[in-house]
């Protein structure tokens, strides 16, 4: 027999499915939600990751353009187009939601060690 909501699985372990909250000074919020700031840091992240991972692509078109101004637009047009889908390949919506899980469950831990580190100076002044 299905529960009541219609899922087979127990609770997601996933901190972004989680309900953990995590407290602000406006009050809490879902450990998941990342605010303006986080969220760039997030995005430049997943584009660190592309430029790695088409670092060859990269090197070729900018070896392409040197020493050329205008003609590098027909010259090296390839070479764009080849940079453009490499890099349009490794900055997906998968790369990106990757990129956040791993944020969030970053900023999980970090919650859970300071959390851990203020537990042992409460028992420390007691």
């Amino acid at each position: 027999m299905l529960p009541e909501h219609g899922f087979e699985h127990d609770q997601p372990t996933n901190p972004l499915h989680s309900n953990d909250v995590y407290p602000q000074k406006s009050g809490a919020v879902p450990l998941w939600f990342l605010s303006p700031k986080e969220e760039n840091e997030v995005r430049e992240e997943t584009r660190r990751l592309a430029r790695i991972a088409c670092a060859d692509v990269l090197k070729v078109f900018s070896d392409c353009t040197k020493g050329r101004t205008v003609s590098m637009l027909w010259a090296c047009r390839i070479e764009k187009a080849n940079m453009m889908e490499c890099m349009a390949s490794h900055s997906t919506m998968e790369d990106f939601d990757r990129a956040r899980d791993e944020f969030v469950q970053k900023k999980a831990d970090a919650m859970a060690e300071n959390k851990e580190r203020l537990a042992r100076e409460r028992t420390k002044s007691n």
